[in-house]
């Protein structure tokens, strides 16, 4: 039989099914809420609805686009998860962003796994967009101060464009009264807020120039979106009704036409005229108070004229105001402007020409009979005028309204003009003129061929003919007289009438015979002018002297131009008829007599009156003289006769004799000769005019004597009686040919036999011309042959001496020598020594040369100084670095020419010589040196390096100049050395309260090397002190160098430490070269006395009679102040104290004064403690126990 069991059933649960029921909740701007209920099926339906199974929890991903809808194209974000438990049927997600289009996947789970996905449903958060034909608009149904604020929805109100399932929540309407920015709440004003209405009258109480902002936006469950980009923004005036038009005028500006033109108003309706008006109306009537035929114009309010056509023209006036008007409304009317309705005028009246003067025609008219308003009551505005000559127009213009009459001037008088004249008006030029002709005339022209001529003395004869135009073209206007007139002056200031009639004139030629009394130079003016009906026309002149018969020609002479050819020749009579020379002559008459003075037989010859001399052939040459005088002849007839001149006839001279040129000097020839043995007149008693010497130069060996061109010399005009002339500036080398040449009137004869002549110059001075020092005292001259020695050649043998002058002054003042030269030179002799000299002197030398023809004007010069050799240098020697030494030298004191001279003779160098001994050294040893060098003269010094360490170095220095080399210097020495090796630092201990006391050892190595004795003296020891190790720090305290002397090893710093401290101490050693390296560093504190030692107790000892133990606690402050242990320290990180002093005394206490075994004394009394045993104890003790003691 079976016992008892148990039993459990078990149902195979599936996967949940979709979720149902699930929503969406916009909770705020950046959350949401999800909704949703169980799946139909939790897992046991098998599809059929049974929600027996447990569901254990939900899931769900989220992801989104940017931007709505998000589908199968759009790439969305990954996604994020979230999960709830099974009980949990809802989710809030929160951090949404706007305008991102979010979608949801949310799934049951129980024990079998994950459910069936949900449907997707995707939510689009948005603020709304901005209001849809948000305006501002003022307008004349609203009246002034109004502004109509209206709008529409957005076109997305939340989830997309074209959707509104995302409710509006308000509208809000803001107005900014600032610049528009809507930020600042000072202007800022909340005209409306809500969802309805969608509009807003707003009133204002005055009106403004600057704009008002509005603004609005919408909202949904997002709330308001920022202004920029979910906002509509208008912006209006406050506008008020305009003022009236100010100004109106009205003008005619054509037939029945009126402009009428105003002004804008004042106030356009914002306070300024800054706004657009919409409109003006412009009224006209037939009455002041616009009753009668009234009729209105609508004008843009951007004009401001109007053209209008009234109905009719007359006297009567018609009425005009116009009204503004703006967006607001209608303005008052303006005041009123009035003008009458103008026809063009009639024709002017009366018209007429007349000729006022020369080529002039005036024209005048009268007012037309109706102006324009059928009556002359309205002024007409001028007047056009055209000229016209030939079938052209050649002159138009208007003129004013008052003008009534015109005059034309410089016209053609030999043309008929015709005017005509029109008036005009406001309306305009009127369509009928008057007409007039008229031909110009003139002035008659002067008359023809007006002469004034001289037929007799003192008697002028004028004629003339009629003019060639009388006035109007030709001769046949009439000529009424003829004025003929004299005056002293071209311009007639105060004319003399001849005549004024045509008694003068037959036909049309006229003819006056006019005597004077007197001959005159100043000549009389004559005028004649023709008159005609208008005047006197332009004046023909002429002028004519009173004329005499001439004087005599003045400055008869003869003079002889040419072998038997004379120039005769005169000048023009004194009086040549009017009393003075300015009247013009009609010729001259020459005669002329041989040999009779009373020209009882002459030949004569007529000649111009421009003619004022005669060549005139001679038949022989004599010393017979021909006699000639000259009459001249003028208008008048033939004047008076010239005085007599008389001249003989010449021939040339002959040739001058007896011509030679000779040297004078150097480049300098004198010639001389004798004049001609006849001088033109067959003997030598006609003097000479000049003599001629002609000069040719050839080069040396020609033996040419052709003058041609070109010459050295032409000179034309040497004295008549000269016989000599000196040549000089010739040039060397040339020959040169000279020929004279006498000249008398008649000219040139022929020249002399030509004389010729080598020209020899100065030799130059010697060439190259040098002084040297070669010897002491010794000075040696040296010379080269001139380049010319007077000859164009370089020939010694030209040469016939040097002179060679010596003197201690530069510019040979004084002291000059005789020359020094005294055998003639040869080419190999050209060099003198001059010794011995004294020292010192510069000595100045001079050499010239000579030839035949003198001394060299130039001189070739030298100098020098007669010197010794120089003395001893001084030298010193010096260490300049590690194995370096520098040996240094100054000039000698004599460098020749003797001690302190100054300035000093150069030198040619210095010999420097250096000997090498081991330390210690021995005698110098130079021969030979170890080393030689040979020194500039500038040179002062030379350092030596890469020398043998210890050893001694001497060097002796020589100075030279050009006469060789001086004595040896004494000899400087001095080692070469390196810088010291370090010091060793041997200890650094506390010397007292705040004191530390240094030591340490001399280097091994002074600079010598070690072991060398003596050892090179050192200069001192740095002994450096820091807080910091490295020696480079000034945190706390920058180190400190102190300097300590050759020969003490120690040193006691005692100054400048802190209590406690931590310091570094190193040490420097130095020599003349400078420190060694550092020796190593050792450390220690600055100490202070310890602080008393804490808790001294005394207790009598249980383990030994007669014996106390005492104890004590280490001091508060062992020496380092509070400041940290680096050396010597405790295991607590305190300083160790060396040791301790323990006194005791003893004593008779009174029993009254001991308590509880511990010895105290008196209150108020002090312990004596002298005579006290001193116990020292170490200083890692803290007790002692003290036996033995008396009971």
């Amino acid at each position: 039989a079976c016992g008892a069991y148990a039993s459990q059933s078990l149902v195979a649960a599936g996967r949940p099914g979709p979720i149902t029921g699930l929503s969406t909740v916009l909770e705020n701007a950046t959350t949401v809420s999800v909704y949703w209920s169980l799946p139909a099926d939790t897992g046991r339906g098998n599809g059929a609805a049974d929600q027996g199974e447990p569901i254990t929890g939900f899931a769900m991903a989220i992801s989104y686009c940017d931007g709505p809808p998000c589908t199968a194209d759009t790439a969305a974000s990954p996604p994020s998860y979230a999960t709830t438990n099974g009980s949990q049927l809802s989710h809030t997600f929160t951090g949404l962003i706007e305008a991102r289009t979010y979608q949801w996947d949310i799934l049951a789970v129980n024990a079998a796994g994950d459910g069936v996905a949900s449907p997707v449903t995707q939510i689009t958060l948005f603020f709304p967009s901005p209001p849809q034909s948000f305006s501002a608009v003022v307008s004349a149904a609203d009246g002034p101060l109004k502004v109509r604020l209206s709008w529409q929805p957005p076109d997305n109100t939340g989830r997309g464009v074209g959707s509104d399932s995302e409710p509006l929540v308000s509208y809000k309407l803001l107005m900014d009264s600032g610049a528009g920015t809507f930020t600042d709440n000072a202007v800022l004003t909340t005209l409306q807020e809500s969802l309805a209405p969608l509009e807003l009258l707003q009133a204002f109480p005055a009106a403004r120039a600057a704009p008002y902002y509005f603004l609005v936006v919408a909202s949904n469950v997002l709330g308001y979106g920022p202004f920029a980009t979910n906002a509509a923004f208008a912006s209006e005036q406050a506008v008020a009704l305009p003022t009236k038009v100010p100004t109106i005028s009205a003008t005619v500006v054509g037939v029945r036409l009126v402009q009428l033109a105003w002004a804008l108003p004042a106030d356009t309706g914002v306070g300024d005229q800054s706004r657009p008006l919409t409109k003006f109306v412009v009224e006209r009537a037939s009455d002041a108070g616009f009753t009668t035929s009234v009729a209105t114009e609508t004008v843009a309010g951007n004009l401001t004229a109007l053209n209008l056509t009234v109905p009719s023209s007359g006297t009567a006036l018609f009425y005009f105001r116009v009204r503004a008007h703006n967006s607001a409304g209608e303005a008052p009317a303006s005041d009123t402007a009035t003008e009458q309705g103008v026809d063009l005028p009639a024709a002017p009246a009366s018209l007429a020409a007349s000729t006022p003067g020369e080529r002039a025609v005036t024209i005048a008219w009268t007012l037309p009979a109706d102006t324009g308003v059928g009556d002359a009551s309205r002024p007409v505005t001028g007047f056009y005028l055209e000229a016209e000559v030939d079938g052209a127009v050649f002159d138009s213009e208007v003129l004013g309204g008052s003008v009534l009459s015109r005059a034309y001037e410089v016209l053609d008088h030999l043309k008929t003009y015709t005017f005509r004249v029109y008036a005009e008006n406001d309306a305009g030029r009127g369509t009928a003129a008057a007409t007039v002709s008229q031909q110009p005339a003139i002035l008659p022209t002067e008359p023809l061929s007006f002469r004034a001529t001289v037929d007799t003395p003192l008697n002028v004869r004028l004629t003339w003919s009629y003019p060639s135009d009388t006035g109007r073209g030709g001769q046949a206007e009439a000529v009424t007289s003829f004025l003929l007139e004299r005056d002293d002056g071209p311009s007639y200031p105060t004319p003399v009438t001849i005549s004024d009639s045509l008694a003068a004139c037959s036909g049309t030629s006229c003819d006056v015979q006019v005597a004077f009394a007197t001959e005159r130079a100043a000549p009389y003016y004559f005028r004649v002018r023709a008159a005609n009906f208008l005047g006197l026309g332009t004046g023909a002149n002429a002028t004519e002297q009173a004329v005499a018969l001439p004087s005599a020609p003045l400055s008869a002479s003869a003079a002889v131009v040419g072998p038997r050819l004379l120039n005769v020749s005169w000048s023009v009579p004194s009086n040549t008829g009017v009393g003075d020379q300015t009247r013009g002559l009609l010729g001259y008459t020459l005669q002329r007599s041989f040999g009779d003075d009373s020209f009882a037989s002459t030949i004569d010859a007529s000649l111009s009156n421009t003619t004022y001399s005669l060549l005139v052939p001679l038949p022989s040459a004599t010393p017979t003289l021909f006699y000639f005088r000259i009459f001249a002849t003028n208008d008048a007839g033939a004047g008076a006769f010239s005085a007599t001149a008389a001249e003989q006839g010449v021939d040339l001279p002959s040739q001058p004799l007896s011509l030679q040129s000779l040297v004078y000097g150097p480049l300098t020839h004198n010639v001389s000769w004798q004049l001609p043995d006849n001088t033109g007149v067959g003997d030598r008693s006609r003097p000479l005019l000049s003599q001629r010497i002609e000069v040719k130069a050839e080069a040396g060996g020609s033996s040419s004597s052709s003058f041609s061109p070109p010459l050295f010399l032409d000179e034309p005009s040497l004295l008549p009686t000269q016989t000599f002339y000196q040549l000089t500036g010739l040039a060397q080398g040339m020959v040169y040919f000279v020929r004279v040449t006498a000249t008398n009137d008649a000219g040139t004869g022929n020249s002399s036999a030509p004389a010729l002549q080598e020209a020899i110059a100065l030799p130059l001075a010697p060439g190259t011309f040098t002084a040297s020092v070669s010897a002491e005292l010794t000075i040696d001259l040296s010379w080269t042959v001139p380049t010319d020695t007077g000859f164009l050649q370089q020939d010694i043998s030209r040469v016939t001496t040097f002179i060679l002058l010596r003197s201690t002054d530069p510019a040979f003042a004084s002291g000059v020598s005789a020359n020094l030269l005294e055998a003639p030179p040869t080419p190999t002799a050209l060099s003198r020594v001059v010794s011995p000299l004294p020292k010192g002197p510069r000595y100045y030398f001079r050499l010239y040369t000579e030839n035949v023809a003198g001394r060299s004007s130039g001189f070739a010069s030298a100098d020098e100084e007669s010197i010794s050799v120089p003395s001893p240098p001084l030298v010193s020697a010096a260490i300049t670095g590690e194995l370096e030494i520098t040996f240094t030298w100054a000039a000698p004191s004599d460098t020749g020419l003797g001690e302190g001279v100054a300035p000093p003779r150069a030198l040619t160098g210095y010999v420097l010589e250096l000997a090498e001994e081991p330390t210690p050294p021995g005698a110098p040893s130079f021969s030979p040196p170890a080393l030689s060098f040979n020194e500039t003269p500038s040179a002062t010094a030379r350092a030596l390096t890469g020398l043998n360490k210890g050893s001694t170095y001497f060097a002796r220095v020589r100075a030279a100049n050009d006469a060789g080399e001086g004595g040896s210097s004494e000899a400087a020495r001095e080692q070469a050395i390196t810088r010291p090796s370090r010091a060793a630092l041997a200890a650094v201990v506390p010397d007292g309260p705040m004191v530390l006391t240094v030591n340490w050892t001399a280097p091994a190595d002074t600079g010598l090397g070690e072991g060398v004795e003596p050892q090179y003296p050192l200069s001192d020891y740095r002994v450096q002190v820091s807080l910091d190790p490295d020696f480079a720090s000034c945190a706390v305290a920058c180190p400190v160098s102190l300097s300590v002397p050759n020969g003490t090893l120690s040193l006691r710093v005692d100054s400048g430490l802190s209590e406690g401290l931590f310091y570094h101490v190193r040490v420097f050693s130095s020599n003349v070269l400078g420190e060694a390296n550092a020796s190593g560093t050792l450390s220690e504190h600055a100490l202070t006395l310890p602080s008393m030692p804490r808790s001294l107790t005394a207790v009598v000892s249980t383990h030994e009679e007669r014996a106390i133990l005492l104890s004590w606690l280490f001091p508060a402050n062992s020496g380092l102040g509070g400041q940290p242990c680096f050396a010597e320290c405790t295991p607590d990180g305190r300083r160790n104290v060396t040791g301790y002093r323990l006194q005791r005394l003893e004593t008779t206490t009174p029993a009254d004064a001991v308590a509880a075994g511990t010895p105290q004394a008196p209150p108020g009394a002090a312990i004596d403690f002298s005579g006290a045993t001193d116990f020292s104890v170490g200083g890692g003790g803290l007790n002692l126990t003290d036996p033995l003691l008396a009971k």
